[in-house]
């Protein structure tokens, strides 16, 4: 199936076309001519789709004599990729907010933050009429996540054991890289959480206070399911034997592994002076400890301890939230 938009262009290069103006044929329906497009190495621009193929647009990047064509927004907070870096080095894109980093030809995700990779769309230069086609399913343009790959479930005949001690985003990172096409590890997994939830976004906590933790989970329960990954929450380890290679755990369940993964993350520091113990006084960790700020804030002075990067938006969640 061709996807086509008309518009005329130089030629990207003198080494590859001298003399000749280009088309780009991406939609039948046609492109704004005020549309601007990538003809300096790496230069990036984004490309509005046509109203029948839904709202969105795909991302344009010039990587050496070629073109490529991938969704336009990282996975992690859609930052706008025409804004990010590019290395043509690597043959990566990285996403001006949080440094996510994509590979150009792929769309897959190469550093983190962010899980999802991008979709990569085929891009072909026809000599016959000088055109740029871009082919692919209809119904993957305007998405800006691909999910990896089939489930990779457990092999009964494997009895390794990994755990994964953490409920964050470094823990869903591990069991997913465990899962996935590179490592393919078909042992057991176990996920070791105090938390009361499946890994979540922690970040999105200070950003937006009082937020329902079943909106900034990372992945939904079908996704260990399908994955064969076992989770247990409200849990957390008591003691390691690394010689005997056991672990028990608060429940004191005794269990022993292969490997274990420690991605517990920090804790906030608490006060450690009198009256640090009053029940008006709160860190932020969980979001547990989001809702109770937020709920005992309403027509309260507040005191922020911490000017840093949490600290500040913090105060930035507060005052929009009472203000509303």
């Amino acid at each position: 199936m061709w996807l086509n938009f008309s518009r005329s262009i130089d030629a990207f290069t003198k080494l590859l076309y001298v003399n000749f103006k280009i088309s780009f044929i991406l939609f039948e329906d046609g492109l704004n001519n005020k549309t601007p497009h990538p003809q300096s190495h790496g230069s990036k621009t984004e490309v509005e789709l046509p109203s029948n193929y839904g709202e969105g647009k795909i991302l344009l990047l010039r990587h050496g004599l070629n073109i490529k064509a991938l969704s336009p927004k990282c996975t992690h907070y859609a930052a706008p990729l025409s804004k990010g870096t590019y290395d043509p080095q690597l043959g990566t894109v990285r996403c001006p907010f949080h440094g996510a980093c994509f590979n150009v030809e792929t769309g897959d995700i190469e550093d983190y933050p962010g899980l999802d990779n991008l979709h990569s769309y085929k891009v072909h230069l026809r000599e016959s009429d000088k055109k740029i086609i871009l082919s692919g399913k209809k119904e993957d343009y305007g998405k800006g996540i691909r999910r990896t790959n089939i489930p990779l479930k457990c092999d009964v005949n494997d009895n390794r054991l990994v755990i994964i001690v953490g409920g964050g985003a470094a823990a869903q990172a591990c069991l997913e890289v465990l899962r996935g096409p590179d490592c393919r590890y078909r042992g057991k997994i176990l996920l070791v959480s105090n938390e009361e939830h499946s890994p979540y976004d922690r970040p999105k906590l200070s950003k937006a206070l009082g937020v329902n933790p079943e909106e900034i989970l990372l992945r939904q329960s079908n996704f260990y399911t399908d994955r064969d990954i076992d989770i247990k929450l409200g849990t957390s380890l008591k003691s390691i034997s690394p010689n005997e290679k056991k672990v028990k755990l608060s429940d004191d369940t005794t269990l022993n592994y292969d490997k274990i993964v420690l991605a517990t993350g920090t804790v906030p520091r608490v006060l450690e002076l009198p009256g640090a113990d009053l029940n008006n006084i709160f860190v932020l960790r969980t979001p547990k400890d989001a809702n109770a700020i937020i709920t005992n804030a309403t027509g309260k002075r507040v005191v922020i301890i911490g000017g840093s990067f949490i600290g500040t938006e913090v105060a930035a969640s507060l005052i929009g939230k009472l203000l509303k």
